[in-house]
């Protein structure tokens, strides 16, 4: 049945029989916004339950993302950044040249 068969139907009935099918159409509809809202709810009770959760520890995370321990002091410095026998003033100047590429300069519009 359609939409329009439905309402022609209802069209037919006595005035006080519409008023009870309008009655009963608001009765539905309330009862379906009560619905939603009430799983509205729910879903934001389990988001909030998730986000006030005890973080995990570090070793779980660690384990989780594959962490593995340092094996060797060597690899925190870093390989390949600058050669060993490179004066560190020149790294240092490296640096800031480094971090003013792409900068617009003061006398450039």
């Amino acid at each position: 049945m359609t939409t329009e068969e439905l309402v022609k139907i209802i069209e037919a009935l006595p005035e006080e029989k519409q008023q009870e099918v309008r009655d009963f159409a608001e009765f539905i509809a309330r009862k379906d916004r009560r619905q939603r809202r009430r799983s509205r709810r729910q879903t934001l009770q389990r988001t909030d339950a998730t986000f006030w959760a005890p973080a995990p520890s570090v070793e779980a995370l660690a384990a989780q993302q594959g962490v593995q321990p340092i094996r060797e002091i060597e690899y925190l410095r870093g390989k390949d950044i600058w050669p060993e026998e490179d004066d560190i003033d020149e790294f240092i100047e490296a640096i800031h040249r480094w971090r003013q590429e792409g900068t617009p300069s003061e006398d450039q519009p």
